[in-house]
């Protein structure tokens, strides 16, 4: 069964809820890893840019080896999401440019690209910029190949979903982030949302 919440949900073990519910008491803010569980990778921005129109990508999750290292700091923070609650919908900031994520010039079309981009007013329109949670169940969501998953099994499996478009979040085989029909029988448009314990 395929339930739909908001991506408040960060879930299970989480937010001691079941998916994404509206508790009042659930933060508004919440700093978190967005994890493609087909590939273990996580959702960054090429080249850790601070531009605007910089691409969706997915890297590997590699932890910082040298704390003095700025380019290693760099790289691990744009692998890094910051989530704020707005409405029915959630903000997610990366949490080295500071611009948030965004449906390229709103469009509604299908194998668009997912870019970062300064967050929009909303008297401007900044639908493109807010996103919805469908969890799965974990069973539906098994990664093609299993050793390729280092995503936690705790976290909150499911499809993001843009709010202009209705749209989901898809990965390219060449690990470009776009959007798409949701397909229940694609791995490529499961993700799981990992708290970051700081």
């Amino acid at each position: 069964m395929v339930r739909s919440g908001l991506f408040g949900l960060l879930a299970i073990g989480l937010l001691a809820g079941s998916g994404f519910a509206q508790d009042k008491a659930e933060p508004k803010t919440k700093n978190v890893k967005i994890v493609h569980v087909e590939t273990g990778k996580v959702l960054s921005v090429a080249d850790s840019s601070m531009d605007d129109e910089a691409a969706a990508v997915l890297v590997k999750d590699e932890p910082v080896k040298d704390s003095k290292d700025a380019a290693q700091q760099k790289k691990s923070k744009a692998a890094t999401w910051k989530l704020d609650k707005d409405g029915d919908h959630w903000k997610v900031t990366n949490r080295n440019s500071g611009k948030v994520l965004d449906v390229s010039g709103d469009s509604k079309d299908d194998g668009t690209i997912i870019i970062q981009y300064n967050e929009k007013p909303s008297e401007e329109g900044n639908d493109n910029q807010r996103w919805a949670w469908i969890e799965i169940k974990t069973d539906d969501a098994k990664p093609a190949d299993a050793t390729k998953a280092d995503a936690s099994k705790a976290a909150p499996t499911g499809r993001i979903k843009s709010k202009s478009s209705s749209l989901v979040l898809d990965a390219d085989s060449d690990g470009t982030i776009v959007q798409r029909s949701a397909n229940s029988k694609s791995k490529s448009q499961i993700w799981q949302i990992v708290e970051i314990k700081e």
